[in-house]
């Protein structure tokens, strides 16, 4: 694959080996006053809802780590996953669902699992590192404790087991 490089009015990556000139952008960037779109031209968000592939979570991390740095990092198993709300208040909710049945999906290509949401088995660790300095993390929905650690202008939550979902909310 061809990367471009960004200029001051914005880049554009390729799927093709052929020049630049010859091949479909893949993903657009365009400077917005203060701030930065990021457009994919592919529906990467509908690909990994089908089948939780870790190369389309590669993809995109790979993509936007051109132009900025991603707003948290996860480590957990493949079928785990976590979606961030920044708040005007200045907290942060984070959403962690486990999502075992794509795993069926991914081990029988063109199976279509359903799952009863009694049988989801619980699932960890995670850990989400934040930039910056979190003061506090709770975990209202099982009220369980979390592992917070602060170095390097990093902060470091793990959470040994997470039900079928949890809530994760850092100040």
């Amino acid at each position: 694959a061809y990367g471009g490089a960004a200029g001051k009015e914005g880049g554009a990556f390729t799927t093709s080996r052929e020049s630049p000139g010859n091949a479909a952008h893949v993903l657009v960037t365009r400077k917005v006053g203060e701030g930065r779109v990021i457009y994919l031209n592919r529906d990467i968000g509908g690909y990994y809802s089908c089948a939780a592939n870790r190369r389309y979570r590669e993809l995109v991390i790979a993509a936007l780590s051109q132009y900025t740095t991603p707003p948290f990092e996860v480590e957990a198993l493949p079928h785990v996953v976590v979606t961030a709300w920044r708040q005007d208040d200045g907290r942060t909710f984070f959403h962690i669902l486990s999502q075992p049945q794509n795993l069926r999906t991914l081990q029988a290509p063109g199976h279509v699992s359903s799952m009863d949401i009694g049988t989801i088995p619980p699932t960890g660790p995670v850990t989400i590192r934040v930039p910056g300095c979190i003061k506090q993390a709770t975990r209202p929905v099982s009220g369980d404790p979390v592992d917070l650690e602060v170095a390097d202008g990093i902060s470091t939550i793990r959470i040994e087991n997470v039900d079928k979902h949890d809530v994760l909310v850092v100040e």
